[in-house]
């Protein structure tokens, strides 16, 4: 299937010229009702996806005989994705890549007395993303560990106070370099949020 394939009302379109899906998708809907056809738009998007089911998810698919790696991996990192990115939407900032999202994470753990544990398992997630798309391999004991080392960063990470996610995002907006005033909105799993920056 062609990379990009839009659905807008009864039309199929295909998005070209390095054109963002997820924001000419956002713009669009505020006028058509609009539906990914790509393989970046698997069924999963028809469930409300938050954080705590993606690991739900995530441990189905590792109870499996045998179990799914790949979708497991894939679960993992969504989770962790999903995390901070709604963390930081409460202060109306979205990251945009998976490079704003770990300058995201830093800032957000600076100073916190599990910062290092919590970065840790910021980078396991990024390895679940490599491992899901066959770019690194570990054993199933890593795997398991690493597993539950993720678990707890989405737990954690969403228990960071007001005030220390004040000053991260109140940080990344100062770098006018990387960050970019910008509203709009985003979908996660069946909800919308509104954002006043976004950070490259």
């Amino acid at each position: 299937m062609a990379k990009n394939l839009i659905r807008l009302g009864k039309y199929t379109v295909e998005l070209k010229d390095g054109g963002e899906p997820e924001e000419f998708c956002d713009d669009m809907e505020k006028f058509v009702k609009v539906e990914r056809l790509d393989d970046s738009s698997p069924k999963e998007n028809e469930v409300d996806w938050t954080p705590d089911e993606l690991v739900k998810a995530a441990n189905n698919q590792f109870s499996l005989k045998p179990p799914d790696l790949i979708g497991t991996s894939e679960k993992l990192w969504m989770g962790a994705v999903y995390t901070v990115k709604l963390y930081f939407l409460r202060f109306k900032v979205l990251g945009k890549s998976p490079e704003s999202l770990k300058k995201m994470v830093k800032a957000a753990l600076h100073g916190l007395d599990e910062s290092i544990e919590l970065y840790e398992a910021w980078l396991f997630a990024e390895d679940f993303h490599k491992y899901s798309n066959g770019l690194i391999h570990f054993s199933k004991k890593d795997f398991q560990s690493r597993m539950k080392e993720v678990e707890n960063f989405i737990v954690k990470f969403s228990q960071i106070d007001e005030e220390a996610g004040s000053r991260a995002a109140g940080k990344i907006m100062a770098d006018v370099e990387k960050c970019e005033a910008k509203k709009g909105t985003i979908q996660l799993g069946k909800r919308r949020y509104g954002y006043d920056y976004i950070v490259h």
